[in-house]
């Protein structure tokens, strides 16, 4: 729709306000449709989701917006772009410095007995290498000391528990 191609003509304005203003404008279109071709409000909710995305909207802002009131929107569209972004657990993109996108991965954790009565992190890239490592201590937990933890593929975690795993 036009007002997405407006998109970049005012960066100075804060972005939640911009946002509210660009999405009210879609909302509540002041175009003539002729009968039948008014856009559905699956379109609206493309469009929506386009310029969210467009303007590097986090979800916590697309609930600032939802919360001010200030946009018209009687068919509470808005939320429904925040449900699904939640739904979908989408919540968070995470990319490097030069914008390639962070693959998470699940690392595993044994708690190591150090011998002087302190205690070591080992990551593992399988849970069963987690628990063989913990299992084969000269001196035992009483309970189980494993676990994960999600990280990305490149991160410090990650890289030991590659060195660790066999």
């Amino acid at each position: 729709m036009k007002h997405l191609r407006k998109f970049n003509e005012s960066v100075d304005h804060n972005k939640v306000d911009l946002f509210i203003r660009k999405s009210d404008a879609i909302i509540n279109y002041d175009e003539e449709y002729e009968q039948g071709d008014e856009p559905s409000n699956m379109d609206l909710l493309t469009t929506l989701g386009e310029l969210y995305t467009d303007m590097d909207m986090t979800p916590e802002d697309l609930a600032t917006v939802v919360n001010s009131n200030r946009v018209d929107d009687v068919d509470q569209l808005l939320g429904i772009v925040l449900d699904e972004l939640e739904r979908e657990g989408n919540t968070d993109t995470y990319v490097r410095t030069d914008n390639t996108p962070l693959e998470k991965v699940e690392v595993y954790y044994a708690c190591m007995n150090c011998g002087d009565g302190s205690v070591a992190v080992r990551w593992y890239l399988t849970w069963e290498e987690a628990v063989a490592a913990e299992e084969n201590q000269s001196e035992g937990w009483g309970e189980p000391c494993d676990g994960s933890v999600e990280t990305f593929i490149g991160s410090n975690i990650y890289k030991a528990a590659k060195r660790n795993s066999k």
